[in-house]
């Protein structure tokens, strides 16, 4: 079955498996610890989860939140949400209860479904009145008593009917999905995608890896996160293709599902794709049912490109990239240009556009040049959650803006350089600052720091850092400059430390990093350089903490 965009402009995420149930109902759905649900089976238990929630009083524009580690649970929570016309807000199972509170606070949910490991933060969370929204507490517990306050899934799901219906109250374009993403600048933002959106980045997702019914998907990344349930869960389910799931990742087990389970596609991520191939029986497997080996969502080096083609023959290595903002589409390198083009992420999944745009126009540059990376697409989110002006500054020029760096070749090949805040270029080499704040924090003499670029006539930019220290502790800018030297590559390293009594912020607590390279513009065109090699023979700063700004930090050799 060949679908195109016009066949799922009138549908919604919910009445997709009923389409299957009509089409496939006997065909095998999702697979859980060797248990084989079928379309029919599978709309049954939504079916009655909806009714269920209907039943609590949940309604249209809802949010539902799902607090869940992989699980049946999890998809049944999902598409029951969404053909009430609620909106679910998947989260991280790892998140702590207090970062919990928060995004349940942001988005008000009036539901939330999670497991037994966050049984006390449901007490807490009741208790403490922190989300005034939150009416119900319903506990996926296989095995325990329902904590206090709260109703146990199984219950709420016996409690409907067989065959009960909640009323179907969704559109194509209402929000179906809030997913929490947080930049490495600011508190998180919810991306909110609509059913039409969902819907077509699965289409576009199915038609980039020539999906069809026979498809058998392996999920064993998180299925809190849009790539694995709109990439990969949604694809297949838009064709009546089957899901393997698992609880999380474990090598051993992978091939395994992928052997007995005559799984197609498999998505890992960079690490997991390292621990696959370190399997020592890899060689010996039957794993000739594997067409696809997805991967993304950071960088995939070269060399274990290699690797990967060389291991799985004939099965094709895609390299994907994109942003929760787009759906995630975006766009993707196939094996068959992997070797070739080394560095690249490809070319746009079907129905999108990339560009690249000028950082001071916002308008497209021309090839070999590096800007901003820009998506335009029926995938990308309706807004952030709240937050008209960060969603009017996403989409500036009619651009979904993702906050990378790269630059697009003559082909048409997308390369991501970095990203677009904090990075500095020194000598021709980007600069991460927030890597270098990483390190500066292990020092225990460090309360807070900013690391920025300053103008240089010899590099171009050079990094520096501004520091202020703990109370009651004293540290030298070359004792801190040696605590990096085993830690960080030499162009990290800050070439200039100032020991300041605060830091510039603003009202929500956040550095003003401005400031700083407004203060020390000229830094970099007079006075000597620390030295980027641990010494012990530079003169210590004369700056204490509380005493005001510094002068320049004096070294006998400046280290390029």
């Amino acid at each position: 079955m060949t679908l195109r965009l016009q066949d799922i402009a009138g549908r919604t995420v919910g009445e997709v498996l009923s389409e299957n149930r009509a089409r496939y109902p006997d065909d095998p759905a999702m697979l859980w610890h060797g248990s084989v649900t079928t379309w029919s089976g599978l709309d049954d238990v939504v079916s009655r989860l909806a009714a269920g929630l209907h039943g609590l009083g949940v309604r249209r524009g809802d949010r539902v939140a799902i607090w869940l580690a992989n699980c049946p649970e999890l998809v049944h929570a999902y598409f029951a949400a969404a053909r009430i016309g609620a909106v679910g807000v998947p989260l991280n199972p790892a998140l702590t209860a207090h970062e919990a509170t928060m995004l349940l606070a942001d988005c008000a949910a009036v539901a939330v479904l999670l497991d037994d490991r966050h049984t006390e933060a449901a007490r807490t969370l009741r208790a403490a009145g922190d989300v005034p929204s939150l009416r119900h507490v319903v506990q996926v517990g296989r095995a325990s008593p329902a904590a206090d306050g709260c109703l146990l899934l199984a219950d709420l799901v016996a409690a409907a009917r067989p065959g009960a219906e909640a009323p179907s109250v969704a559109f194509p374009d209402d929000p179906v999905v809030i997913y929490y993403t947080s930049g490495t600048t600011g508190r998180p933002k919810g991306a909110v995608h609509t059913h039409f959106s969902v819907l077509a980045t699965a289409l576009s997702a199915g038609r980039m890896m020539e999906l069809s019914r026979r498809d058998r998907v392996l999920l064993c990344t998180p299925l809190y996160h849009s790539a694995a349930m709109h990439t990969f869960l949604m694809a297949h389910a838009l064709l009546g293709a089957s899901w393997v799931v698992t609880p999380g990742f474990d090598p051993v087990q992978v091939l395994d599902r992928i052997t007995e389970d005559r799984v197609t596609v498999y998505f890992g991520v960079v690490p997991m794709l390292i621990a696959t191939l370190a399997v020592p029986d890899l060689a010996g497997r039957d794993l000739s049912s594997l067409r696809i080996l997805f991967t993304g969502a950071s960088p995939v080096p070269q060399a274990l490109k290699q690797r990967c083609i060389e291991a799985f023959p004939g099965v094709d290595l895609i390299d994907g990239y994109g942003c929760t903002e787009s759906g995630p589409a975006g766009t993707c390198l196939h094996a068959r240009d992997a070797l070739e083009r080394p560095g690249s992420v490809g070319t746009p999944w079907p129905y999108l556009q990339v560009a690249v745009l000028d950082a001071a126009t916002g308008e497209p540059v021309g090839p070999e040049t590096v800007g901003e990376v820009a998506l335009r697409g029926p995938t990308e989110m309706l807004g952030y959650h709240n937050l008209p002006e960060e969603t009017a500054a996403a989409f500036a020029g009619g651009w979904l803006h993702t906050g990378d760096l790269g630059s697009l070749d003559r082909d048409g090949f997308l390369s991501i350089t970095g990203r677009v805040k904090d990075m500095l270029i020194r000598g021709g080499v980007n600069v991460y600052p927030r890597e270098t704040e990483e390190v500066l924090y292990t020092h225990p003499a460090v309360a807070e720091c900013a690391v920025f670029g300053v103008p240089d006539e010899t590099m171009g930019e050079e990094v520096m850092a501004c520091v202020t220290l703990r109370e009651g502790s004293s540290v030298t800018p070359e004792e801190l400059l040696a605590h990096l030297s085993d830690r960080l590559a030499p162009h990290k390293r800050p070439c200039y430390v100032r020991l300041l009594p605060e830091l510039p912020h603003n009202a929500t607590g956040k550095v003003l990093k401005f400031r700083l390279q407004e203060t020390y513009a000229e830094v970099g065109t007079r006075g000597p350089r620390l030295r980027r090699r641990t010494s012990t023979d530079g003169q210590a700063s004369d700056q204490r903490p509380g005493s005001g700004l510094p002068g320049d930090q004096p070294a006998r050799q400046p280290q390029a």
